[in-house]
């Protein structure tokens, strides 16, 4: 299974490595206690832009005064992402959001349960950063599109 420290292929290196890219969340499982192994089998994120334009965590985006389709949005990236050339598929599902509580549609990776090596360990990670950056390329036009109407933000932009 996949150790709980920070050593290459954990959970928490995932998390370091998109935590990484200010635009994405990590979410919980809407399972979360229900369903035995659940969280060491996915990681669960999204594509909000919160950190980048400083929109407090339990901000809900939905409603006044972004009305931002953020389900959409990660719809959108998830689809951009799966057809960009050397990129693998992100697949989605569900995701908590800590802060509201709310089950929202959640991008998914794979957390290799079978990485015996180090080595092999890295390599998993190298291809999750190189998948994310290939995401945050495309989120930046996502969110200059999704966010465009937005007047009373708080990034300071």
């Amino acid at each position: 299974s996949i150790p709980t420290t920070g050593s290459p292929g954990s959970r928490e290196a995932y998390i370091a490595m998109l935590d990484k890219f200010v635009v994405f969340d990590v979410l919980s499982s809407p399972m979360m206690g229900n369903v035995s192994g659940d969280e060491s089998a996915v990681l669960r994120f999204r594509l909000t832009g919160r950190r980048h334009f400083k929109i407090p965590a339990s901000a809900y985006l939905g409603e006044d005064p972004y009305v931002v389709d953020v389900d959409g949005m990660n719809r959108e990236l998830a689809s951009l992402v799966s057809m960009s050339q050397g990129a693998p598929f992100i697949s989605m599902g569900e995701g908590l959001e800590a802060a509201t509580g709310r089950t929202c549609l959640a991008l998914l990776w794979p957390l290799s349960t079978h990485v015996l090596l180090e080595t092999d360990a890295m390599e998993v990670i190298d291809r999750f950063e190189e998948t994310m950056q290939i995401a945050a390329k495309e989120a930046d036009a996502l969110l200059k599109r999704y966010f465009a109407h937005v007047k009373s933000c708080f990034c300071g932009h």
